[in-house]
């Protein structure tokens, strides 16, 4: 398949929300080498962290597209640039929280997300000049699960189903789990992450991340600080 890119706000490994959750999942998506093991996490199975450690810890704003034709990485990379400069951070006074997203668990946000919720939509707008109508076998993988109207719309019109009101910013953190896993790890996850739940939290960045095949891990090439002109 061909290669892909995805907007994506991606924590630096240097702070305390990246040391946790690049350790958690075992894989820096910016570096070469495999973070260190947080303290107070135990080494995951690889089948609770293996999917998403394959895109990286990050919170999804402009899910992975194929490239319009003519798009460059090059002219993909400026464009980025020059968005992030006129687009200011969005601060959550009540932080984050690991919780129960459907049948994974997440960080998520703790209070209110409009002005999340706000940004992220500009992105997914502003970057569709450079994304290529959704392939037929994409819209069939999407297809597999039940889709609202509104989310087929989406799908169709946006490349992925969950944007504008129906999305939810996440940082995953596992893969999908039964009841009782979910219970078990939602505790062990609660408490290795405390160090960062329940803080200010600040999306002061975009980041660009390519996948050159679809078995290839994505990796981020390029991040880039909002309002930093």
């Amino acid at each position: 398949m061909t290669t892909r890119y995805a907007i994506y706000y991606c924590p630096p490994a240097d702070q305390p929300l990246g040391r946790l959750g690049h350790g958690w999942l075992g894989r820096d998506p910016a570096g070469d080498l495999p973070p260190p093991r947080p303290d107070g996490l135990p080494a995951p199975l690889p089948d609770i962290v293996s999917g998403p450690a394959h895109y990286g810890f990050h919170a999804t704003l402009k899910a992975p597209f194929e490239p319009a034709d003519g798009a460059t990485e090059d002219d993909l990379l400026e464009f980025a640039r020059s968005v992030a400069t006129h687009m200011q951070p969005v601060t959550l006074a009540d932080g984050l929280m690991v919780a129960e997203l459907g049948r994974f668990l997440a960080l998520v946000p703790a209070g209110d997300t409009a002005a999340l919720d706000q940004l992220a939509g500009h992105v997914v707008r502003t970057f569709e000049p450079y994304r290529a109508p959704v392939s037929a076998g994409d819209l069939a993988r999407r297809r597999l699960v039940d889709l609202s109207e509104r989310q087929e719309q989406n799908l169709v019109d946006w490349g992925y189903p969950y944007v504008f009101e129906d999305f939810r910013f996440h940082m995953t953190l596992t893969a999908e789990l039964d009841e009782e896993a979910r219970a078990t790890w939602l505790g062990i996850l609660g408490d290795g992450f405390a160090e960062v739940t329940g803080q200010p939290f600040t999306l002061d960045r975009i980041c660009v991340f390519h996948q050159p095949a679809r078995a290839t891990p994505f990796r981020q090439i390029a991040q880039f600080l909002l309002g930093d002109a």
